[in-house]
């Protein structure tokens, strides 16, 4: 397990969804560096049953994180297409419309990886192949 606390968060240039509506093609935190303390979180997957009342939580509260110069950015293993149809799903039908902060595509799971955050690991085998050993998903669960 990575330790990164105290170190300088990883590295990524990633597809996202940003104020609602608008998928950007090289969303990356360094835009944040110096200027706002960052909450990068991950959550299992977009459209899943009990995760969007953290998610508009945050929405709810994103003036006060503001205030206080915190950018909040979400991240999930969906594409930026899934995240955009999430993001214009009506709440009362699972959807998360009106969250106008960042949610972060990383299909590849790279960042994932990078943030130490999948259930499982990859392993090597004899040939020195990698496979993945676990479920390739994040370990965070929304409740």
């Amino acid at each position: 397990m990575a330790v990164l606390v105290g170190k300088k968060a990883p590295h990524f240039s990633a597809q996202a969804v940003i104020n609602g509506n608008e998928v950007v093609e090289k969303f990356s935190l360094d835009q944040y560096a110096g200027k706002k303390y960052v909450i990068f979180y991950f959550y299992p997957a977009d459209f899943t049953f009990v995760c969007p009342t953290e998610i508009i939580a945050f929405q709810d509260r994103i003036k006060d994180f503001e205030d206080r110069d915190v950018a909040v950015v979400g991240c999930s293993v969906d594409s930026e297409f899934s995240h955009w149809k999430w993001l214009q799903t009506p709440k009362n039908e699972g959807g998360i419309k009106g969250v106008k902060y960042p949610l972060v595509s990383d299909q590849a799971m790279t960042i994932s990886e990078n943030y130490d955050v999948l259930a499982g690991e990859y392993q090597y085998n004899d040939e020195g192949m990698s496979a993945f050993k676990g479920i390739p998903n994040h370990t965070g669960v929304c409740s």
